[in-house]
């Protein structure tokens, strides 16, 4: 099944184009300039020029592919009025009229005849011992739903799911990535709103529409930087917020040093913009709109933590324009109190091509929003409940095609069942023959098990040698107290890795791997070990050389060597040298080798 989402944007239209195939595939993306008509000063859905609008997306998505697939189109934050409810458990038929009941009650402005209303269970709770549904109802304008219809009319088609954009964010994030009841702030800074989304479990329980936008930003900076509002946005793209270290109330020495570099004429005053910005002056710039974000940002949290008695916030993600912003994520971090994280683009999908993503790198973020919505049109047809206006009348009439649909597979497959027993009995003689010809062809392929059989030979007396070997070495040895020895004398501040035990020459670990043989035929254990030791060089070499000589007082080794450990510089502290019982080399995890030979117990004796 494909999906085509559309996010329709005052500035840019968002298209995501997925397909269900072996997992979640992702055809296309990509975003064009909404095309409003040209005298619209207000811009919104009604005034789109439809024409070009399809053109845009037909041009990348073959129009009978858009038709064939499943559309979902989101609505625009700001478009909508949420409102929280707690209602006592009931069935769902009753708890829809009721949670629309409440909400007109106590929704501001009044609802009117005018509006439409959707509902989501955002949660349980208890309270005086009665179970409660935590229920978030949505309002909409009538003619905002139409206007969404009016725009498929060109190209005869209804789009499967009307959703807004802040129920269709949490989709982004895995549902086993949500933690146990945990509530997740989104933060959408685009080029038209502020919006906040607080969701539970992947469902929206608040949001909050400002009209406060980069563009505003844009504008003021512009404005007071003398440049136009184009040029201040990529400044602002660019330079993003600059990272400088000043007192906010002291003017007098941010105004001072913002003219000391402004006229310093050993400053080189070009830009690969065209202008000469100056950080602490474009940071005070800045701040005045950082606090009037981290103000509503805190409003909305305190608020909703009223609302639902005590909850807080345990994550916040960055999203929209503002996530490709330098800088802002962590400077609004440090101001808010908790870490803001940015949403990776087109996290877990697949790519069907693989220049997607380089078309897209200038743009990704701003896609997520359609792949949201195209997320949440799956989570529909998996029959989880999703916010969706698409008026009831529509709704039936998509099932029934899809009941139709389902019927006329069913005939096809009669027909295809029929066809098949027919086709079976004409059959029937050559799979009669190819069986023959299968088993003429089994009889060919014993002589290979045959090779097999040999192969394996050849390798069960190659392991009986090697146990042979093995016997004869572990009878030469008391075992058990010679590892007794060993492990009484390894001191504490040395980690084994690894002990070899060979009768012969020690190979490396790559001759081992080759299993290459020893040249000559020596009948001397020997045992190599390989160890760890965290310590300064002095203090490491001094431990090393008490190992040695425990080794050798056990009296089962002898001819014990050790590679001396790497030279390495002498750490000279800002006082000078060193003092007399100060180290001169740093603590570190050093590695050290040890070969010796095993003398075995008729030796000993």
């Amino acid at each position: 099944m494909a999906v085509v989402a559309i996010d329709i944007g005052i500035e840019n239209t968002k298209i995501a184009w997925l397909e269900q195939k072996n997992g979640l595939q992702l055809l296309d993306a990509f975003l064009f300039k909404t095309p409003y008509l040209s005298a619209a000063q207000h811009k919104d859905l009604s005034q789109i020029e439809l024409e070009a609008f399809w053109k845009e997306i037909t041009a990348r998505i073959p129009l009978s592919r858009v038709k064939r697939s499943q559309i979902g189109i989101g609505l625009p934050s700001n478009l909508i009025s949420t409102i929280l409810v707690s209602l006592p458990k009931m069935g769902i038929p009753e708890l829809s009229s009721a949670a629309i009941i409440e909400a007109k009650r106590k929704m501001i402005p009044a609802s009117t005849s005018e509006h439409l209303f959707e509902w989501s269970i955002a949660g349980e709770s208890v309270s005086a011992n009665v179970n409660k549904y935590a229920v978030v109802v949505i309002r909409i304008e009538k003619g905002f739903i139409q206007n969404i219809l009016d725009i498929f009319k060109p190209i005869d088609a209804i789009p499967s799911l009307i959703i807004p954009s802040c129920c269709a964010i949490p989709a982004l994030i895995p549902k086993d990535a949500w933690g146990k009841d945990e509530d997740i702030a989104f933060i959408d800074l685009g080029a038209g709103n502020l919006n906040i989304s607080i969701c539970r479990l992947g469902r929206l329980v608040l949001t909050r529409s400002l009209g406060y936008s980069l563009k505003d930003i844009a504008t003021d900076i512009g404005g007071q930087l003398g440049i136009t509002k184009d040029e201040a946005e990529s400044i602002i793209i660019e330079e993003g917020i600059p990272l400088v270290d000043f007192d906010p109330k002291n003017k007098a020495a941010i105004a001072d040093e913002i003219m000391r570099h402004k006229y310093d004429t050993n400053r080189d005053l070009s830009a690969a913009s065209g202008h000469a910005v100056n950080p602490l002056e474009l940071r005070m710039l800045w701040q005045a709109h950082i606090d009037r974000m981290v103000q509503e940002f805190r409003r909305s949290f305190i608020f909703y933590k009223e609302q639902s008695e005590g909850r807080r916030i345990e994550r916040i993600y960055c999203l929209g324009g503002g996530s490709l912003v330098k800088n802002l994520s962590p400077v609004l971090s440090g101001l808010i109190g908790g870490q803001l994280q940015l949403i990776p683009p087109f996290s877990g999908l697949k790519a069907a091509k693989g220049n997607i993503y380089d078309e897209a790198s200038g743009c990704a973020a701003f896609l997520n929003s359609a792949v949201s919505i195209a997320l949440s049109v799956y989570a529909k047809s998996s029959k989880i409940p999703v916010v969706n206006f698409l008026p009831v009348e529509l709704r039936r009439k998509e099932a029934a095609s899809k009941r139709n649909l389902v019927l006329f597979a069913a005939g096809v497959c009669l027909v295809l069942v029929f066809a098949l027993a027919g086709a079976n009995v004409l059959m029937r003689r050559g799979f009669l023959q190819s069986s023959i010809s299968a088993v003429e062809a089994q009889l060919n392929s014993f002589k290979n098990v045959k090779d097999r059989l040999d192969e394996l030979s050849r390798k069960k007396d190659k392991l009986n040698r090697q146990l042979a070997k093995f016997a004869e070495i572990k009878q030469n040895l008391d075992w058990n107290s010679l590892l007794k020895k060993l492990s009484l004398s390894i001191p504490q501040d040395i980690v084994l890795t690894q002990i070899v035990i060979v009768k012969g020459e020690i190979l490396s670990e790559t001759a081992r791997e080759g299993h290459l043989e020893p040249k000559t035929e020596d009948k001397t254990l020997r045992i190599k070990i390989n160890a760890r030791i965290l310590a300064d060089y002095e203090k490491a070499q001094e431990i090393i050389e008490n190992f040695k000589a425990a080794m050798e007082k056990t009296g089962y080794f002898t001819k014990i060597n050790i590679p001396p450990l790497s030279l390495e510089e002498i750490v000279v502290s800002e006082a000078g040298m060193p003092s007399e019982n100060s180290a001169i080399t740093r603590p570190r995890t050093r590695e050290f080798s040890l070969e010796a030979e095993v003398v075995p117990i008729d030796e000993k004796k």
